[in-house]
Protein backbone atom coordinates (compact mmCIF):
# COMPACT_ATOMS: atom_id res chain seq x y z
CA UNK A 1 0.00 0.00 0.00
CA UNK A 2 2.72 2.40 0.91
CA UNK A 3 4.11 1.91 -2.83
CA UNK A 4 0.94 2.33 -4.25
CA UNK A 5 0.92 5.59 -2.49
CA UNK A 6 4.41 6.54 -3.56
CA UNK A 7 3.63 5.95 -7.13
CA UNK A 8 0.32 8.45 -6.82
CA UNK A 9 2.19 11.14 -5.65
CA UNK A 10 5.20 10.19 -7.98
CA UNK A 11 7.82 9.62 -5.99
CA UNK A 12 8.22 6.29 -7.82
CA UNK A 13 6.84 5.01 -11.14
CA UNK A 14 4.17 2.83 -12.07
CA UNK A 15 6.12 0.54 -13.92
CA UNK A 16 7.33 -1.01 -10.27
CA UNK A 17 4.22 -2.32 -9.54
CA UNK A 18 4.08 -4.20 -12.68
CA UNK A 19 4.57 -7.75 -10.42
CA UNK A 20 1.75 -6.89 -8.38
CA UNK A 21 -0.74 -5.30 -10.75
CA UNK A 22 -2.68 -6.30 -13.96
CA UNK A 23 -2.24 -4.64 -16.58
CA UNK A 24 -5.61 -2.36 -16.71
CA UNK A 25 -5.35 -1.65 -12.87
CA UNK A 26 -1.84 0.09 -13.54
CA UNK A 27 -3.14 1.95 -16.14
CA UNK A 28 -5.87 3.36 -13.70
CA UNK A 29 -2.82 4.09 -11.26
CA UNK A 30 -1.49 6.17 -13.82
CA UNK A 31 -4.09 7.85 -14.93
CA UNK A 32 -4.73 9.36 -11.06
CA UNK A 33 -1.43 9.99 -10.35
CA UNK A 34 -0.66 13.35 -9.28
CA UNK A 35 2.36 13.90 -8.72
CA UNK A 36 2.03 16.29 -5.56
CA UNK A 37 4.48 15.73 -3.23
CA UNK A 38 3.98 13.46 -0.01
CA UNK A 39 2.00 10.63 0.53
CA UNK A 40 0.90 8.14 3.09
CA UNK A 41 -2.01 5.38 3.15
CA UNK A 42 -4.15 6.78 6.38
CA UNK A 43 -6.69 3.36 6.91
CA UNK A 44 -7.08 0.52 5.28
CA UNK A 45 -9.59 -2.42 5.61
CA UNK A 46 -9.20 -5.81 3.66
CA UNK A 47 -12.77 -8.39 3.38
CA UNK A 48 -12.12 -11.69 2.14
CA UNK A 49 -14.87 -12.22 -0.22
CA UNK A 50 -13.48 -15.56 -1.19
CA UNK A 51 -10.97 -17.78 -0.52
CA UNK A 52 -9.21 -16.18 -4.12
CA UNK A 53 -10.27 -12.60 -3.72
CA UNK A 54 -9.96 -9.79 -1.13
CA UNK A 55 -11.44 -6.26 -1.45
CA UNK A 56 -9.80 -3.30 0.28
CA UNK A 57 -11.00 -0.47 0.58
CA UNK A 58 -8.56 2.79 2.28
CA UNK A 59 -7.74 6.18 2.50
CA UNK A 60 -4.68 7.88 1.01
CA UNK A 61 -3.00 11.79 2.13
CA UNK A 62 -1.80 13.26 -0.78
CA UNK A 63 -0.15 16.27 -0.09
CA UNK A 64 -3.49 18.31 1.74
CA UNK A 65 -6.13 16.25 0.42
CA UNK A 66 -7.64 12.87 1.78
CA UNK A 67 -8.69 10.74 -0.67
CA UNK A 68 -10.91 7.27 -0.75
CA UNK A 69 -9.73 4.09 -3.07
CA UNK A 70 -10.97 0.57 -3.12
CA UNK A 71 -9.16 -2.04 -4.84
CA UNK A 72 -9.55 -5.71 -5.49
CA UNK A 73 -6.80 -8.47 -5.03
CA UNK A 74 -7.06 -12.11 -5.80
CA UNK A 75 -4.63 -14.83 -5.86
CA UNK A 76 -2.74 -15.69 -8.75
CA UNK A 77 -0.68 -18.84 -8.57
CA UNK A 78 -0.17 -18.02 -5.02
CA UNK A 79 0.80 -14.63 -4.54
CA UNK A 80 -1.95 -11.35 -4.55
CA UNK A 81 -2.64 -9.22 -7.23
CA UNK A 82 -4.22 -6.44 -7.57
CA UNK A 83 -6.86 -6.75 -10.61
CA UNK A 84 -8.82 -3.35 -10.29
CA UNK A 85 -7.91 -0.27 -8.88
CA UNK A 86 -10.19 3.35 -7.88
CA UNK A 87 -8.75 6.33 -6.37
CA UNK A 88 -12.30 8.43 -5.22
CA UNK A 89 -12.54 12.09 -5.77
Amino acid sequence: MTALAEVLCGRRTPGQLAAVMTTPALASVRDVATGRAGARVDRVRVCRVSPDAGEVAGSVVLGDRVRAMALRVESDAGHWVCTRFTLLP
